[in-house]
């Protein structure tokens, strides 16, 4: 017992052989030991080899006794059988390596020897059995790499679709689909302007997709088109202008005015020199449209032709001055245009002003919608009906050239008698930027007038004609009995001089205001006020004192130059959101040479696009259409020449012809020929006169 300790511990402490046991019996030999090493390794495998032995051959006969169902007693193999098999077979092993055989050799034979021991059926049984789960779990693998796969190309191609349904969706519903972006403008007489929208999306807040650009214009005399517009033309270098075949053009669009009637477009520069309203104003909104291309990253000339353009006009205008308006708007191509009224749009944009409490726009208000721009001063009034925002129009839209330009000139006027015109024109001649400089001080220090007591409303001027009176440098005018110091290089006006002025010019608005509400005065609840001109304290102080005795609210509007563009690109989006307007003028047609038929009378509130029919007999070859100004039926004594038709050619008789005239009101009038038998239909879109 000792010796074998003895051996035991001499082999432990070269740790040169180690043995592993499981269920196979695994012996990892390390081949470079020497033969005392291996004689006590044998003797240890022997233990227990023989014990394994035992084990395996009990565990056969169990479950033979088991699977039989008998109580037979099967025969064990005697130990010392098993003992001595055992030792033979590792005998075998330690002859191999007392015989000096190889190390491949060894491993070789304990190799085969665990080989042998699978042949036992039990163990045959567990190896298939971790095989088949080793096949199950490689079976498994490959399913779940397949599916994965699958599952990838699934979903790429989901993503791809989606992506291309997306792309396609952005291309053609955000930017080529017809109407789906809109473009507000509002051609002003000073400054002009466009608000876009894409997709009906109503974006106001912190929107970038607005400007404001001066209504100027150089024009390329030699080429025959528009050079620059906006900034690029004000500052463009004007003691060039001439030398260089061009015009610059500025405030044209009051030719536009019925009551001006001026085909022509005065240049500012070269003086006397003239040009086609309708060029200056076709290449303006030309130049318009490119600046917009430039500076949208969304809007290209592939896309542009599928714009809603809406283009705001003043109901100062008559029907061919809109008219006039909408075909140079197609002239620059912007094909798909649809002309507003200034009043009516500033109406829709109030419910996206910040300076609005919600409160005031709840249903059942009332509001006086002013904007007073620097050409005219447009108004209505309008009812909220509900929390769609839909609105009756209490007023049909009123305009009067009252706006703020009739400041700057009359000052302008003050300052030609004291220096004379002629030297003016000569400065505009030589040195127009020095005029324009006078120019833009004059509409900044006007809104610094707040009342009678400020300061002189001093201009510099620094014309440099030399001295203005003789050998010292201070002249006097006198203008209406007042005493107005100049020299030549300023002028001082005095302060009350200028709030008289614009008190003269608000008054005028107010009572313009109180005789256009004679009909809807007491629903009014509430004034609103937009417009350059609205920012002016003298007007808010006209209108605080009005108010006192005539509406309970006033508002002022948020950006108020920006809501007339605004509004526009609004109308785009709901041109239908005021379901009720008032009739401007009463409208009818002649039947035969004494009767005439009236579609609706002046005054007269009706759903917006509600169509009126009247079949008749034609007399002639041609419909009349005429209107008049009163409260009236049309008839002989109060006509207005409108529009008419042409009767297409037919082979009946004009007796045997039935023919249906019908008419549809918004903010204009589309008017429709259909004749009984015939497919073809004529129609015509007519605005309400002035």
């Amino acid at each position: 017992m000792s010796e074998d300790n003895t051996a035991n511990d001499s082999f432990e402490e070269k740790n040169e052989i180690k043995v592993e046991y499981d269920d196979e019996i695994k012996m990892e030999i390390i081949l470079d030991s020497d033969e005392s090493s291996i004689d006590n390794f044998i003797d240890q495998s022997e233990n227990h080899e023989d014990e394994n032995i035992i084990k395996e051959e009990s565990t056969k006969k169990e479950a033979e006794t088991t699977n039989n169902g008998n109580n037979e007693t099967n025969e064990t193999p005697k130990d010392d059988d098993v003992l001595i098999n055992n030792k033979t077979k590792i005998g075998e092993e330690y002859n191999f390596k007392k015989n000096n055989i190889s190390k491949k050799e060894i491993q070789k034979n304990i190799f085969n020897k665990n080989e042998e021991k699978k042949e036992n059926p039990q163990v045959k049984r567990q190896s298939c059995g971790k095989c088949f789960l080793y096949f199950i779990s490689f079976f498994g693998l490959i399913i779940a790499i397949v599916s994965g796969i699958v599952f990838h190309e699934k979903i790429n191609e989901r993503y791809i679709n989606l992506k291309k349904f997306l792309t396609k969706k952005n291309v053609e519903e955000n930017v080529n689909k017809k109407n789906e972006i809109i473009i507000g403008i509002d051609f002003g007489s000073t400054q002009s302007g466009y608000q876009i929208f894409y997709n009906s999306e109503i974006m106001l807040e912190g929107n970038e997709n607005s400007k404001i650009i001066p209504t100027e214009l150089i024009f390329d005399n030699y080429f025959q088109k528009g050079l620059s517009i906006g900034q690029q033309a004000k500052y463009f270098p004007k003691e060039n202008i001439e030398k260089e075949n061009k015009l610059y053009f500025s405030k044209f669009k009051r030719n536009l005015d019925p009551k001006v009637k001026n085909n022509m477009a005065n240049a500012s520069i070269p003086i006397g020199k003239q040009l086609e309203n309708d060029i200056v104003i076709t290449e303006y909104l030309r130049l318009l449209k490119d600046y917009i291309i430039n500076n949208e990253e969304k809007i290209n000339y592939t896309n542009i032709k599928d714009v809603k353009w809406v283009l705001t006009v003043p109901p100062l205008w008559d029907d061919n001055s809109k008219n006039k308006m909408k075909e140079l708007a197609i002239k620059a191509d912007m094909s798909n245009v649809q002309i507003a009224l200034e009043p009516e749009v500033d109406s829709l944009a109030i419910f996206y002003d910040k300076n609005i409490k919600k409160e005031l726009l709840k249903p059942g208000t009332s509001f006086l919608m002013v904007d007073m721009g620097g050409y005219t001063v447009d108004f209505t009034a309008m009812k909220i009906l509900d929390e769609d925002k839909n609105l009756e129009q209490l007023l049909q839209p009123v305009s009067f050239a009252f706006g703020s330009n009739l400041i700057n000139e009359k000052i302008i006027e003050i300052i030609e008698k004291a220096y004379t015109k002629e030297k003016l024109e000569k400065v505009k001649k030589t040195n127009y930027r020095l005029w324009e400089k006078t120019l833009d001080e004059i509409e900044e220090k006007k809104k610094q007038i707040n009342n009678n007591e400020a300061k002189n409303f001093r201009i510099s001027i620094n014309f440099n004609e030399g001295k203005c009176n003789g050998w010292y440098d201070l002249c006097t005018l006198n203008y209406n009995g007042i005493e107005i110091p100049y020299t030549s290089q300023y002028i001082d006006i005095p302060a009350h001089l200028v709030y008289e002025i614009i008190n003269e010019l608000t008054n005028k608005i107010l009572e313009k205001i109180k005789d256009n509400l004679f009909n809807c005065a007491e629903q009014i609840n509430l004034i609103i006020l937009t417009g350059g001109f609205s920012n002016n304290i003298i007007l808010r102080e006209k209108i605080n004192n009005y108010l006192k005795s005539s509406f309970k609210q006033k508002v002022f509007l948020d950006e108020p130059e920006k809501t007339v563009m605004k509004g526009a690109a609004l109308f785009g989006i709901k041109p239908n959101q005021i379901i009720k307007r008032i009739i401007p003028v009463s409208i009818g047609i002649l039947l035969d040479d004494n009767k005439y038929f009236t579609f609706v009378k002046r005054g007269e509130s009706i759903e917006t696009n509600k169509i009126i029919e009247k079949q008749i007999v034609p007399f002639d070859n041609k419909i009349q259409i005429f209107y008049n100004d009163e409260n009236e039926e049309i008839n002989e004594e109060n006509k207005k020449y409108l529009d008419e038709f042409e009767i297409p050619y037919s082979e009946l008789p004009l007796a045997d012809r039935t023919i249906t005239i019908s008419m549809k009101f918004s903010s204009f009038i589309s008017v429709k020929l259909n004749e009984k038998g015939i497919d073809s239909t004529d129609t015509k879109m007519l605005f309400f006169p002035s």
